[in-house]
């Protein structure tokens, strides 16, 4: 019997959830733009007064497949998980004011989906758009190593330091090694490597003096709460595991998608040891919700 909860039942990063999103497609597009909107949205509630976010277009490529062909993206989609009984309306139905063939609308050109990331500025003299000072990057497929836009992010993430702005980059993508050849790879069964990192660049006072501060965690790990980088030496202490849960608990996809009574998908791209701490914790699921029946 299935075992679904509308909650993130693990500690930190859902193993179940996130081996489905890298699936072709498994939705990991649609995963990572909720999330850029959700860590935007919760920073602009904790940032001091004279910061702000924006949600800019990502350093990365959003294409991922091979043969480039085109994609489209719907804003929100509508999935129907079983038959139901047909709705009723008691409020009046709104009339159009026009109505146009439909093959007027096919015939605008497409235009691909393309990432996003969050950047957080400082208002300087109150002048809009002010100084920028941190970008926040959710990591994609195509560009980690060995896809074909790796080198053009490296190439982008060097522009972005050489600016002086801070990077924070969330690879939750434990199937594609680390952006840099310097981090552990977990595909790889590096010693030291973890199947979820955040990197935070700081290329202050300059580039060459700056630091890379490598933020490892496990599959029954939390989500590490952050010392997000701001203008000059100012941090912020930033709890991305409970925008993290709060976005899971939101969209009934997830619950849907999710099943605890089995293993993730892809399961052998899991270390062994790491295999041995999904099945402790769908063993604890289980038990619980056994005992609650």
């Amino acid at each position: 019997m299935a075992i679904r909860a509308q909650q993130n039942l693990y500690p930190g990063v859902n193993a179940h959830l996130n081996s489905f999103l890298q699936q072709k497609g498994g939705g990991w597009e649609s995963f990572h733009s909720d999330f850029i909107t959700f860590i935007r949205m919760t920073l602009d509630e904790q940032l001091p007064s004279n910061y702000y976010t924006l949600s800019e277009k990502s350093l990365q490529i959003g294409e991922i497949d091979s043969e480039r062909q085109r994609h489209t993206y719907p804003d929100i989609t509508l999935f129907q998980r079983q038959p139901s009984a047909r709705l009723s309306n008691t409020t009046q139905s709104a009339t159009p004011t026009l109505t146009l063939p439909l093959d007027e609308a096919l015939e605008l050109e497409e235009e691909e989906h393309p990432l996003h990331s969050v950047v957080i500025y400082e208002m300087t003299a109150e002048q809009y758009p002010g100084r920028p000072v941190t970008r926040i990057e959710v990591l994609s497929a195509a560009n980690k190593p060995p896809e074909s836009y790796h080198s053009a992010y490296l190439a982008r993430r060097l522009d972005t330091l050489r600016s002086g702005v801070n990077l924070v980059e969330i690879d939750f993508l434990h199937e594609l090694r680390p952006i840099l050849l310097t981090v552990p790879s977990y595909p790889d069964r590096v010693k030291g490597a973890f199947p979820y990192a955040i990197l935070i660049s700081n290329p202050h006072p300059e580039l060459q003096r700056g630091k890379i501060e490598v933020y490892g965690f496990g599959i029954d790990s939390v989500i590490p709460v952050l010392p997000l980088p701001l203008g000059g030496t100012n941090d912020l202490s930033f709890d991305l595991g409970k925008i993290y849960n709060r976005l899971y608990a939101s969209l009934r996809v997830f619950e849907v998608v999710v099943d605890y009574a089995q293993v993730p998908a892809n399961f052998d791209k899991y270390a062994p040891e790491d295999q041995a701490r999904i099945r402790d914790i769908m063993a604890t699921i289980a038990t619980t919700h056994a005992a609650l029946e």
